[in-house]
C-alpha cells in the first residue's frame, strides 16, 4: 500500500513539475518497461486515468518483462504475481519479452530503475548480452507519439548521473530531472525521477 502511494506521488511530482497535462486524451496507450512483479500497477492506473481530468480515461497499459519467468522463494513465478496484482484493472496487460521499438505507438512510456549499470545487471542474473541500456532508451524514445512523454526513475546518484548521461548522449533534452523525497515509503538508496516531453 505504502509503496503504491510513493509511486503515486512520485508522478503526481514529477508530470506536475513539468507542466505536463493530458486532459484532451480520453484513451492512453502507455508502456511500462520492466516492470518486474508490478506491485505498483494500481498507482499507475489511477494516476493516468485521473491527472489532469474531470473525467476517467480509457487506458491501455502494456508491461513488458524480459524475466518474467523467475520463480520466487513462494514457488510462483514473477509473471503470476504481476498477474494477481493487475486483476480488476482494465486494458493492463503484462508481456513477458524484451520491448522493442515500436514508431509513435505510446502517449507514455515509464521506466522505473531500469538496469543501466552493469554490475546490477549481472546482479540480478542476466545475461551480459542483454545490457543495452542506451538501446532501450532510444527504443523508448522513439516508441512515443509526438507530444508524448517519457519517465525514467533512477536510485542513487551514480545511476542519477549515468542516466542524464544517456540522455545527452541521444540527445534528449529538456524536462525535468531531480531528487524525489517522501515519507510515504521509506528508502536507504535515494530516489531520482526525470521526465522528458517529445515535441
Amino acid at each position: 500500500y505504502t509503496i503504491n502511494l510513493f509511486y503515486l506521488e512520485m508522478l503526481i511530482t514529477a508530470f506536475g513539475r513539468a507542466g505536463i497535462h493530458l486532459s484532451e486524451e480520453r484513451h492512453l496507450h502507455i508502456a511500462d518497461i520492466g516492470p518486474g512483479a508490478w506491485a505498483y500497477t494500481p498507482a499507475l492506473h489511477a494516476f493516468f486515468q485521473t491527472w489532469k481530468s474531470t473525467s476517467k480515461r480509457s487506458l491501455r497499459l502494456d508491461g513488458y518483462e524480459i524475466d518474467a519467468y523467475r520463480v520466487f522463494n513462494d514457488l510462483h513465478s514473477r509473471y503470476d504475481h504481476a498477474t494477481r496484482n493487475i486483476q480488476g484493472l482494465n486494458g493492463t496487460e503484462i508481456i513477458p519479452r524484451e520491448f522493442e521499438e515500436c514508431p509513435q505507438t505510446y502517449d507514455i512510456v515509464v521506466l522505473f530503475y531500469p538496469f543501466i549499470l552493469i554490475d546490477d545487471h549481472l546482479d540480478w542474473g542476466l545475461p551480459k548480452g542483454l545490457f543495452q541500456p542506451t538501446r532501450l532508451l532510444n527504443a523508448a524514445w522513439n516508441s512515443l507519439k509526438s507530444g508524448g512523454a517519457l519517465f525514467v526513475a533512477n536510485q542513487g546518484p551514480t545511476e542519477f548521473e549515468e542516466q542524464q548521461r544517456l540522455f545527452a548522449l541521444l540527445g534528449i533534452q529538456g524536462g525535468e530531472s531531480f531528487q524525489f523525497e517522501s515519507d510515504l515509503h521509506p528508502y536507504e538508496i535515494p530516489r531520482f525521477a526525470h521526465i522528458r516531453r517529445k515535441s
